[in-house]
């Protein structure tokens, strides 16, 4: 049976993997947005610019178009008529950026305040002391990221726009010196690291191959979801009605917790090519001192 477990579990994770890697659109930052509970704020911080205090600041959005353009001039040598095209597309979205702050100066400082003093709310224990008082933190910081989300997708088009209008003078040997660089942490590389991670745990875990390992590594894994969506009482929001009702133990609990066991159990020698593993080298090079 807990060959079964460990095969189970392997599938599991191995298919969550090729449906990640299947889905070029997949990103973990739905996922981290609706982190809750004591660690939320961490979570959200792995969102680059989360409440847009970047993008949403005329002088650092500048500063970062610019570091663009310098970051593609080092990495493509562009030649002085390159760096003219870059020059006039940068000043270009920065005109427009220029007038969208001004049109929406009051909106931006409204938004940045109440942003502040709602989530300075929601870590006072007297005010977030009930659930009413924690629904309505909760609610107003969701209806403020709503409000600004429109405002960093126009940011991001128009800094996507550079970027499209640099590649385009670029030549094909210019191109084949790989991407235009960021300057700013992406999820890009997450995501790649989750995805191919959860192809991994899977697999070692369905032929067992290095499967204490494996096991332990996905079991860590779990354990930051469980902490990004703790159910525990006085945790705001509680769980939608269709993943059903928790308290504690959860579905990514129980999992979890198998998935210590089978660290702590050799079942990759049962039925698996750990059995081989071990034999062939482990006693090999450590005979008697093995004590697995």
């Amino acid at each position: 049976m807990l060959v079964l477990l460990r095969i189970t579990i392997g599938w599991h994770f191995l298919y969550q993997g090729l449906w990640k890697l299947d889905n070029p659109s997949f990103t973990s930052a739905g996922f981290l947005s609706q982190a809750k509970g004591p660690w939320a704020d961490d979570f959200h911080a792995l969102i680059p610019d989360y409440y847009g205090h970047e993008r949403l600041d005329e002088k650092k959005l500048f500063a970062k178009w610019e570091n663009l353009i310098e970051r593609a001039k080092a990495k493509y040598s562009l030649t002085p008529e390159q760096q003219q095209r870059a020059a006039v597309a940068l000043a270009a979205k920065k005109g427009l950026a220029q007038q969208f702050f001004v049109d929406n100066e009051e909106p931006l400082k409204n938004y940045f305040y109440d942003l502040n003093r709602w989530r300075e709310a929601g870590k006072d224990p007297h005010f977030n002391g009930t659930e009413f008082h924690k629904k309505r933190v909760y609610d107003k910081e969701k209806s403020l990221l709503a409000q600004a989300s429109p405002w960093l997708n126009q940011m991001d088009s128009w800094g996507a726009e550079i970027k499209a209008d640099i590649w385009s003078t670029l030549t094909p040997e210019q191109r084949a010196r790989g991407d235009l660089p960021v300057d700013e942490v992406s999820l890009a590389g997450m995501d790649q690291f989750i995805t191919f991670t959860n192809i991994a745990i899977g697999l070692c875990l369905m032929v067992g191959l290095f499967t204490r390992f494996a096991s332990f590594s996905g079991a860590v894994f779990l354990l930051s979801i469980v902490l990004s969506q703790p159910e525990w009482p006085g945790i705001y929001p509680p769980a939608p009605a269709a993943a059903g009702r928790s308290l504690v133990v959860t579905k990514e609990v129980v999992e979890m917790v198998a998935m210590f066991a089978l660290a702590a159990l050799p079942v990759g020698r049962w039925g698996g090519l750990d059995f081989f593993v071990h034999h062939l080298f482990v006693r090999r090079l450590f005979g008697k001192r093995d004590s697995r």
